[in-house]
């Protein structure tokens, strides 16, 4: 039951944090794809009280603003950006439960180290779970320009993660 708990707690984290601001329509609609809602609308009394449970467990406020239509964003988001354990953590729990929410694209994923898994990684996983196409855009180091592609993901490999040296 607690894990659980923690899976719902880092899923909602995660889906803030990426959206940066989302309605609660919205999340419903992300959590309702979700294997943890077994098909069910998540209540909103549900929803509020995971926001204080957060706040509690993690130091993340997820806040409201009314005058924008009721959407929902992470209030210390910077904190979340620096390098340290609890960014570390909620990467790695973030990317995890959505590895295992994909059961079935697990065959199709090949993992090295995941540095940057909720930047890059988890709206690739999320393409391929919704057969759908992603615009990426590409820099070469012997090119000038970047270029800018339709790719509709099957596999995905995570190489060479590691940072390059100066």
């Amino acid at each position: 039951m607690a894990t659980d708990l923690y899976n719902r707690y880092i899923w909602l984290v995660d889906t803030i944090y990426r959206a940066e601001k989302i309605t609660f329509e919205e999340i419903n609609a992300k959590w309702v794809r979700t294997e943890m809602s077994g098909g069910e609308d998540i209540p909103l009394r549900a929803f509020h009280n995971h926001r204080k449970a957060i706040e509690e467990l993690f130091d993340i406020n997820i806040e409201c603003d009314k005058r924008a239509g009721y959407v929902y964003y992470i209030e210390n988001v910077e904190d979340m950006k620096r390098p340290g354990v609890r960014s570390w953590l909620l990467n790695t729990f973030a990317v995890n439960n959505f590895i295992n929410e994909s059961h079935k694209l697990k065959h199709r994923i090949l993992f090295e180290q995941i540095p940057s898994g909720e930047l890059f990684l988890t709206p690739l996983i999320e393409a391929m779970r919704d057969e759908v196409s992603v615009e990426i855009t590409y820099q070469s180091f012997w090119r000038e320009k970047p270029h800018t592609f339709e790719a509709e993901p099957y596999c995905v490999k995570v190489f060479k993660t590691g940072k390059f040296p100066c």
